[in-house]
């Protein structure tokens, strides 16, 4: 009788590890989420420090660009109200939005004036703008990779179990660039 009970108790011990342990690994995935939402609203809150410079030369061909500099001011307010501890895709999707607006309509600019071309700000601007949304793009691909790590481990038996007894975490929605996804015939149906 007293093997069964030890049996027993070490068999609970056991269980209760494995329940730690995927509860905590569940953790880690959920804030790997998070750290990487960050770094996608860091590099995104970035481009407040070179929309001033596109701003100025946009009001040099205000009477031209009217559509521009709004479409630029509300990719600012867009910028402000982004969270890095809230995981807010739509917000996301709505400034990749803005942010592709901003950008062709400045290069419609920059076709209209050649001028513009030939200047080094102008050439600058662009290259950091083009740094930086490749940035952004790793950024969301990373975070998209943590949010399907994270929603696998939720998921996944037993760890499923573990998260309705303990944490309770939702799954979070991955980024989906709704511009891009019109361009491509196949559709997911998942």
């Amino acid at each position: 009788m007293g093997a069964l009970i030890v049996f027993l108790l070490v068999l609970a011990l056991f269980a209760a590890l494995i329940f730690v342990l995927i509860n905590n690994s569940i953790i880690s995935s959920k804030n790997n989420v998070i750290r990487s939402w960050s770094d996608v609203v860091t590099y995104q809150r970035q481009k407040t420090k070179l929309l001033p410079d596109l701003e100025r030369l946009t009001r040099d061909y205000l009477s031209f660009e009217k559509q521009l500099l709004s479409n630029i001011a509300e990719l600012r307010s867009a910028l402000t109200r982004v969270s890095p501890t809230r995981v807010d895709v739509q917000a996301l999707e709505d400034i990749e939005t803005k942010t592709q607006n901003v950008f062709s309509g400045f290069r419609a600019v920059v076709e209209a004036y050649p001028e513009l071309r030939s200047a080094d700000l102008m050439r600058d601007l662009m290259a950091e703008m083009i740094e930086l949304e490749e940035n952004i793009a790793a950024a969301i691909t990373i975070f998209n990779r943590n949010v399907s790590e994270f929603n696998t481990s939720i998921e996944i038996f037993p760890n499923s179990i573990v998260n309705d007894m303990a944490t309770h975490l939702k799954p979070y929605p991955a980024f989906r660039d709704s511009v891009a996804e019109s361009d491509i015939e196949y559709k997911f149906r998942g």
